[in-house]
């Protein structure tokens, strides 16, 4: 019982929505009969759909001469090869018809007809009539800030185009603002050579040694669009890196040590740079970063390949040179904190745990393009 009430509740609002498109309205035939009821034009099928009482016709377009809905007179046009019956709103460079159910065609003296269906087509209309009314610059700018243009917001704009001081077209302050949303983000790609200053602690010891090695890098720095005003200053970035330092004596080594020590790395950061347009652009920076340590040599006389690693920080400094080819060349200077790590050394079958702390200063000579 409870599922037939349902049902009869859903038919009849079904059939109270459909019976909403019928308005009050009289039609004439071609042989100049005339007959007066309740009327929806149903422009897709080209049919008139005409109620009253309890009978129901439907009318083609072809065999009316006229069509009346609420008063308002309706005339037959034809475009794009198709008629249509269509209530005539206001003329002048752009004439707007009405027809009905919250569509209307729109006939621009220069670029002929479009249909606006304001229910539809709600998300392209203000983009549709910018396109139209591209001579009127100050309408537009209404046009752009607009989220839904009902039927007498869309006659408003329409009257203030035929009243318009048309010219030239010009960028507005909103369409300007959306096409930067449109823009490519800014890439920069960059390839680099430099040297690292080793600081590293381990054995156990107090005492830091420092050393010296030779570094590449490769990273790709992105400033995406959607930052506006501050793309081009603000920049996220990704790099890889790889250190090399030749054989060294550890004398802070409780026992005979010699290794060469492999440090790669891979870091995401931030970059702030100054002065994008010029020749000259500053910029400073923050990333954060994992490192991992290889040490291969000896200790105590036994062969070792041990690896360690883990987070560091790494605020950097720098400049580009932009060149007028749009590539540029760039210096870098940055601080990785310290870190720590754990290695097994061995000695036969005796292995000895170590902690190593490393921290450097790099700096890179960088090639962007």
């Amino acid at each position: 019982m409870r599922n037939f009430i349902l049902l009869t509740l859903f038919l009849f609002v079904a059939m109270h929505g459909q019976a909403q498109n019928y308005q009050n309205g009289s039609l004439t035939k071609t042989d100049g009969t005339q007959l007066s009821g309740r009327l929806f034009i149903d422009q897709v099928s080209g049919i008139v759909k005409f109620k009253k009482d309890y009978t129901s016709q439907d009318f083609t377009f072809g065999s009316l001469s006229e069509v009346t809905l609420r008063g308002k007179k309706f005339e037959k046009i034809e475009f794009d090869n198709n008629i249509w019956w269509l209530h005539q709103m206001m003329d002048g460079k752009a004439t707007l018809y009405d027809a009905s159910n919250d569509v209307f065609v729109l006939q621009h003296e220069d670029k002929g007809f479009h249909v606006l269906d304001l229910v539809n087509d709600e998300s392209q209309i203000p983009g549709k009539l910018a396109v139209l009314f591209d001579d009127c610059n100050n309408l537009r700018d209404k046009i752009n800030t607009t989220d839904v243009i009902s039927g007498s917001r869309l006659a408003r704009f329409v009257a203030g185009y035929n009243t318009c001081a048309y010219g030239n077209f010009e960028p507005t302050a909103e369409e300007v603002k959306k096409a930067n949303l449109f823009n490519s983000d800014q890439l920069k790609v960059y390839l680099g050579a430099g040297m690292a200053f080793n600081d590293i602690t381990f054995f156990d010891s107090d005492t830091a040694q420092n050393e010296t090695s030779f570094g590449v890098n490769f990273g790709i720095l992105a400033s995406p669009a959607f930052l506006e005003r501050l793309q081009g200053n603000l920049y996220f970035g990704l790099e890889a890196s790889a250190n090399f330092m030749a054989d060294q004596t550890f004398n802070n080594a409780p026992l005979n040590a010699n290794f060469k020590v492999n440090t790669y790395r891979v870091e995401l950061g931030t970059q702030y740079h100054i002065n994008k347009k010029g020749v000259v652009e500053p910029f400073v920076g923050i990333g954060i970063g994992f490192a991992n340590d290889f040490f291969e040599g000896m200790y105590d006389g036994f062969n070792n390949d041990v690896n360690s690693g883990n987070v560091f920080y790494a605020p950097r400094a720098g400049i580009l040179f932009n060149l007028k080819s749009g590539k540029a060349i760039g210096v870098t200077v940055s601080y990785l904190s310290e870190y720590t790590g754990d290695l097994d050394f061995r000695r036969g079958d005796v292995v000895t745990k170590y902690q190593v702390n490393s921290q450097y200063l790099k700096t890179a000579l960088n090639f962007y393009f």
